[in-house]
């Protein structure tokens, strides 16, 4: 199947879900606690689906969901090539942590799709989501603040609609492949003349 061709909930068994969220990037990135923010989110809207797409053994994953009666709400679609047609049918893009995706950030934000990332109060590599969101309204500062976040989006289209716009917007203003690339010869030339002073 061409990869750049929309993937539809139907295809997944999700004809049932009013609202889907996603995540996509490898399972090992997937937390306990991270699933048990999930299971939260989950228990809240009774016609919420999610979606993991990664690499890895979604066992210990799919232990928890159905210890909480959601396994059948969940679909685990193994490694994928691209993630970008599975964008369509995803309401709200929730980031793992307490490891962030940094490329698993910029493709829902390219696609309009609001994301819910978990800052963390120290500087640390942790915080690479919420770096390259670049919008504190998606960025929670703890669990709890976090399920909350995730609540807020998935019951509100035009608030989805409205983050996901902003994120968009920057996105394009700062990670079009063509807009990097001659940001990267720049520093590059900087590192070089800063050498040879």
């Amino acid at each position: 199947m061409n990869s750049c061709v929309p993937r539809k909930r139907g295809e997944f068994g999700l004809e049932a879900a009013e609202t889907v969220s996603g995540t996509y990037g490898n399972l090992f990135k997937v937390s306990p606690d991270f699933v048990q923010t999930l299971i939260q989110i989950m228990q809240r809207f009774p016609d919420h689906y999610h979606v993991f797409a990664g690499a890895g053994d979604p066992k210990p994953i799919q232990k928890s969901l159905d210890a909480a009666g959601l396994l059948p709400r969940v679909r685990f679609l193994g490694y994928m090539n691209d993630i970008a047609n599975l964008l369509d049918m995803t309401d709200v893009y929730l980031n793992t942590f307490p490891v962030s995706g940094g490329q698993s950030v910029l493709e829902p934000m390219a696609a309009a799709k609001p994301v819910v990332i978990l800052r963390h109060a120290e500087a640390t590599h942790f915080n690479a989501g919420a770096e390259l969101a670049g919008l504190e309204e998606v960025s929670a500062n703890a669990e709890d603040d976090y399920v909350e976040l995730a609540a807020r989006l998935i019951a509100d289209p035009a608030l989805r609609r409205q983050y996901g716009e902003r994120l968009q917007e920057r996105f394009r203003a700062n990670f079009r492949p063509t807009d990097l690339g001659p940001k990267y010869v720049d520093f590059m030339k900087e590192v070089i003349e800063t050498k040879g002073s």
